[in-house]
């Protein structure tokens, strides 16, 4: 991590708790996790959707279902994990663009500002 830099965010990672571990080894603790939590057949219906409109080849039922059922497996006890360490925020993302957004800012200003016990989460 550059020097003077005080977080950095990563997207879709870690996606199990090996990854995780490996991190936490080489680099450090996670401060906290931030997860959208979208019903199955919504986020389905939005992937066929972005495969209409994007050059995305994984965006086809077969590789949707097995990425579902790997989140499953693997990514689920992530989230767990980070929730019974208290560093978990959960946004309803079956909301409306503007509402995922919103609760998404509230979420970062709780963490960056320090007060992330504070709020919904």
């Amino acid at each position: 991590v550059p020097q003077g830099l005080e977080g950095v965010l990563l997207d879709g990672f870690p996606r199990n708790i090996e990854q995780m571990e490996e991190y936490e080894k080489a680099i450090g603790q996670f401060d906290h996790a931030l997860y959208f939590d979208v019903n199955s057949e919504v986020l389905r219906q939005r992937l066929l959707q972005r495969s209409v409109s994007s050059d995305r080849v994984d965006d086809v039922k077969t590789v949707i279902e097995r990425r579902l059922k790997t989140f499953a497996d693997t990514g689920r006890p992530l989230l767990d994990y980070f929730q019974r360490r208290g560093k978990l925020s959960v946004v309803d993302g079956n909301l409306d663009i503007e509402s995922v957004y919103k609760e998404t800012k509230e979420v970062f200003e709780r963490v960056v500002h320090g007060n992330e016990l504070e709020g919904p989460s």
